[in-house]
């Protein structure tokens, strides 16, 4: 756990950008946990990490709001991605792309070609001819896991993770912790049963 500083918090479409101090890089496809007064714990993504900075960004004016000069911050937590090959392809809806912000930009470094599939969303990388590629992640409703191609990398948002370390098993889909082996679970694993 981090006591780290707040740079910054800034309005961006529809969500808050929370910038802080933070040492250790995650690895695409972790998460961390923000801890805050009351005492609440709160997972969430990350946006990116740059030379010490973690971008993370929260939908909830509340909690944005209540940050103070210092922050909590556990993690990072999960299990990173392998980004592996040419072509990367994100599908994302509304404002689910900044679940996929950091896999898309650390796809981005490797060289990888990156293409996204924007429901209700906008992005700035071309939108995939079709849905074949190396590595597909997803961060979408359980409603839309149908249109999502088999192997995809699935971010288990509706997952209540509760411990963040596999203990209380809240997060359990189908007999995987998404806290823990999450919070990017296999397609097949996430709809199965």
């Amino acid at each position: 756990m981090s006591f780290s500083r707040v740079i910054s918090i800034e309005r961006v479409p529809e969500v808050f950008q929370v910038k802080v101090e933070f040492r250790k890089r995650p690895e695409p496809g972790q998460f961390v946990s923000l801890i805050t007064p009351g005492p609440r714990e709160v997972p969430l993504s990350v946006g990116d990490w740059e030379d010490g900075t973690l971008t993370l960004f929260i939908e909830s004016e509340r909690l944005a709001k209540s940050l103070g000069k210092y922050v909590y911050v556990k993690g990072p937590l999960g299990t990173p991605l392998e980004l592996k090959g040419k072509k990367l392809i994100a599908i994302a809806y509304g404002n689910r792309i900044y679940d996929l912000n950091y896999v898309i930009k650390s796809a981005e470094r490797k060289g990888m070609d990156v293409y996204v599939k924007c429901y209700e969303c906008s992005s700035k990388y071309p939108e995939p001819e079709d849905l074949n590629a190396d590595v597909v992640v997803a961060s979408v409703p359980k409603e839309m896991l149908g249109q999502l191609p088999k192997g995809s990398l699935v971010y288990v948002r509706w997952a209540k993770m509760n411990c963040m370390v596999g203990v209380c098993g809240k997060c359990e889909i189908n007999g995987r912790l998404a806290c823990v082996e999450g919070p990017f679970l296999r397609w097949e694993d996430v709809v199965q049963g």
